[in-house]
């Protein structure tokens, strides 16, 4: 954590997250940390799930083959995903 802080994950599930345009993806492996109070995804680990992550004029682009998985647009120093996450 940027505090230096340890977090403690609290379980370990598969989420969807609805894009801009109505796409509905799924994430799995994704780890709960109550602790925070933002949602975070890391770029490592999109790499290690076989992503393609591009930064272009404001614009992040997670690819996965030939589509775009994901967007997100900058903001300040952050990249703020273009979609919201499902609930049920």
């Amino acid at each position: 954590m940027g505090n230096d802080q340890d977090c403690q994950i609290k379980g370990i599930k598969t989420i969807q997250l609805k894009m801009h345009n109505g796409t509905i993806r799924i994430l799995e492996d994704v780890q709960c940390v109550l602790d925070l109070t933002k949602s975070l995804i890391l770029v490592g680990v999109l790499d290690s799930k076989g992503y393609r992550v591009t930064v272009e004029c404001g614009v992040l682009k997670v690819v996965r083959g030939a589509f775009v998985a994901m967007k997100g647009i900058r903001k300040g120093n952050l990249y703020f995903l273009d979609g919201s996450l499902v609930t049920s």
